[in-house]
């Protein structure tokens, strides 16, 4: 499926994200994970969606993604529809690495379905920095306040839903 970021109605995206169960606003706490197994053709439009827009943003060699199984397919077949190899990167008990594909000179997009820290934006664009790429933005389902405390770490930003805000950690919750 192909279609541009116009062409995809506010409300076939949010039905799309509802289907994958990242849906609100509200959001619970912690920010559930988007499963692209739930309903491959929800995650198809909003793979092309993104696609689209993070074209858009950058020219790119690689796109990043963090160790998140569910990340990994959703940043299997974005790679795939933007013609650009994935490259997995981790986090081996306090030290960061990556897999193949991230070369010095390298312009790097990371993509999640939502940043849930703002750490690992920073160590994204320091695993890039270290091995000479550089980290030019991050593309998002969902953007987040802790993509919006990223900052500029986090280079040029593309999210399908504009910044939602998270549920407030409540004292009475049991």
């Amino acid at each position: 499926m192909t279609a541009d970021a116009e062409s995809i109605s506010e409300r076939d995206r949010r039905r799309a994200l509802t289907r994958g169960g990242l849906a609100g606003p509200p959001f619970e706490d912690p920010l559930p994970r988007f499963d692209p197994f739930a309903d491959g053709e929800a995650t198809d439009v909003l793979v092309d969606a993104l696609a689209t827009m993070t074209r858009e943003m950058a020219t790119l060699d690689a796109l990043l993604i963090w160790e998140d199984p569910d990340d990994t397919v959703l940043g299997y077949l974005l790679g795939r529809a933007l013609g650009v190899p994935v490259v997995r990167a981790f986090d081996q008990d306090g030290l960061v690495g990556h897999g193949a594909g991230l070369v010095s000179g390298a312009r790097v997009v990371l993509f999640s379905d939502a940043v849930r820290d703002p750490a690992t934006v920073r160590a994204a664009r320091a695993l890039a920095e270290r091995e000479g790429a550089k980290l030019v933005g991050t593309a998002v389902l969902v953007a987040t306040d802790a993509l919006d405390r990223a900052g500029a770490d986090g280079g040029v930003t593309v999210a399908l839903e504009p910044l939602v805000r998270e549920a407030a950690p409540s004292e009475d919750r049991a």
